[in-house]
């Protein structure tokens, strides 16, 4: 499945398909960081809090679609630089049992990719700072099938919590 991902604006998390906007999750309140969106039902992006066991989830009504756990360590980036590290910051995901983990492929978190196993299944990567001048959307999704729309806006929703993490 490919989507288009725009989540420049805090609190607001866009999703298209074939360059047309399909969903926008936004803020729940204003005190708030959680998203809430419409796609053919109600849900929600939840952060991460110590009643869900510090997982962040994407639940609609009271049923959780998918849960993801936040691992933090130091890693070289560089291969030609073996001790300079930098924070970087991995998701165990979760959807319907199926397990997969979002791995930033440099410092900056820019290419995420999602695998299952040690197999690549999709990634999201920005789009050049002119590519997103011309265009209305900052990102790119690729990921497996079929993922539903409201788990395409899940993965940057983390990946911008992972960015924050990875500030070293």
């Amino acid at each position: 499945m490919e989507y288009q991902i725009d989540a420049r604006v805090a609190g607001i998390v866009r999703v298209g398909q074939d360059e047309r906007e399909i969903a926008v999750f936004r803020k729940a309140g204003f005190f708030s960081f959680n998203l809430e969106g419409r796609v053919d039902g109600d849900y929600q992006l939840k952060l991460a809090a110590p009643w869900t066991g510090f997982r962040y989830l994407l639940r609609s009504g009271r049923r959780e679609l998918a849960s993801a756990k936040r691992r933090t360590f130091l890693h070289a980036f560089d291969p030609g630089r073996p001790m300079t590290r930098h924070r970087q910051t991995e998701f165990d995901l979760d959807v319907d049992g199926r397990q997969y983990r979002l791995v930033p492929e440099d410092r900056f978190g820019l290419t995420v990719a999602i695998l299952a196993g040690d197999e690549r299944v999709g990634e999201l990567a920005m789009r050049t700072f002119e590519g997103q001048q011309q265009a209305e959307w900052q990102a790119d999704l690729r990921a497996p099938d079929p993922w539903p729309v409201p788990l395409a806006a899940f993965v940057p929703f983390l990946t911008r919590e992972g960015r924050r993490f990875m500030k070293s």
